[in-house]
């Protein structure tokens, strides 16, 4: 089963401007908002639902 990821944190955002974060692979955590602020985003992070050896997760962010 394998433990859980650990939490990504973002650097370089805009704190004010909200953010769509959508899973291009895997997925995010059902806790994690659709959308975000910058400010969230860097400060809280998300979590990936990946689980085991050898995975990834792509995340597409769009200003909103």
């Amino acid at each position: 089963m394998g433990y859980p990821f650990p939490r990504i944190n973002f650097q370089g955002l805009d704190r004010m401007t909200q953010y769509r974060v959508t899973p291009i692979s895997e997925s995010l955590a059902k806790e994690t908002p659709a959308i975000s602020s910058g400010r969230l985003l860097m400060g809280h992070g998300v979590e990936v639902d990946l689980r085991g050896d050898m995975q990834a997760a792509a995340l597409k962010f769009k200003a909103q």
